[in-house]
């Protein structure tokens, strides 16, 4: 593949300010972040599109707008392994080591002040979130959390042995038993939980992970498996 110095470099800074806007930019505001001008910016997006680094999507209500849907583009894995080639960038990965530094900081305040509090600080942080690890991450933070607060203590020290069980003696990853979480909710009758919320958010967990490589599948049940041991020791 043909590319500039100049496409690398606005390559480059377009997968950073995609990865700080959780996947994808509207070109205008990407103009405005690297001091060009909003044709110059969509020319280039879709000279880079041409070369099947990059793509668009239609977003309605964008940025909370109404009215007609909004072209936001995204960069393809290809942009990611080529910079990584070329510039020994990572992007992602960087992005990836921050979030899990930041999660353990997260858990670690909560087992010193409240499970409630983090919840909230954690659905405040999913909110909008579009990068697939970090927003499975948070799903099952939040579901972890959401058993600490049930009240029955048979179940939840039943389902807490449970997924130790299972984490630990069966080829079932920690990812995966959302069901038997979610199925143990039902059985609680004063866990006062938005079960709408919870099987919705599930459906966005499942499309991610069901999108995932197994590479990232693996780092992914790594991390949840080390959040789980530390708020369950």
């Amino acid at each position: 593949m043909k590319i500039t110095r100049r496409q690398i470099e606005f390559l480059s800074k377009f997968l950073k300010l995609c990865s700080d806007a959780n996947g994808y930019i509207h070109y205008t505001d990407l103009a405005e972040k690297l001091g060009v001008s909003k044709y110059t910016a969509y020319d280039m997006l879709r000279l880079l599109e041409r070369k099947e680094l990059v793509s668009h999507k239609y977003v309605l209500g964008y940025k909370r707008g109404k009215g007609r849907s909004k072209v936001l583009f995204y960069p393809f894995p290809k942009a990611r392994e080529l910079l990584i080639e070329l510039l020994g960038e990572d992007i992602e990965n960087k992005k990836w080591r921050d979030f899990k530094e930041l999660m353990l900081k997260e858990v670690g305040e909560g087992r010193k002040k409240s499970y409630s509090k983090l919840l909230k600080r954690i659905s405040k942080k999913a909110d909008g979130v579009v990068r697939p690890m970090e927003y499975c991450t948070y799903y099952m933070m939040s579901l972890f959390i959401e058993i600490k607060k049930i009240k029955n203590e048979f179940l939840k020290t039943k389902l807490i042995k449970n997924l130790k069980k299972f984490r630990k003696k069966s080829k079932f990853k920690i990812s995966s038993l959302v069901a038997m979480i979610l199925g143990t909710f039902q059985l609680d009758e004063d866990l006062d939980i938005d079960n709408e919320l919870f099987l919705n958010d599930f459906l966005i967990y499942e499309k991610y992970l069901n999108e995932m490589s197994s590479n990232s599948r693996d780092e992914l049940d790594s991390f949840v498996d080390k959040i789980f041991s530390k708020l369950f020791a």
